[in-house]
């Protein structure tokens, strides 16, 4: 087994509820962190540019980049 198969295995086995607070409240924090460098850069030429480079390796129905 690859490593990307055990960590796959393990995140489909994952249950909310096995999570520590901890590591809930850290990701949150995380995420807050990455919304908010997301919001504040994109009014920068360099937030545009990730946007663009990001929107040229494709679509896909399945996830979004932060809604855009």
């Amino acid at each position: 087994m690859t490593q990307s198969e055990a960590l796959a295995e393990f995140a489909l086995g994952l249950q909310f509820e096995s999570v520590p607070a901890e590591v809930v409240n850290l990701a949150r924090g995380h995420f807050l962190d990455v919304l908010g460098i997301a919001l504040a850069s994109s009014r920068f030429d360099f937030g545009t540019a990730v946007l663009n480079g990001a929107r040229a390796l494709g679509e896909g129905s399945a996830a979004t980049v932060l809604a855009f």
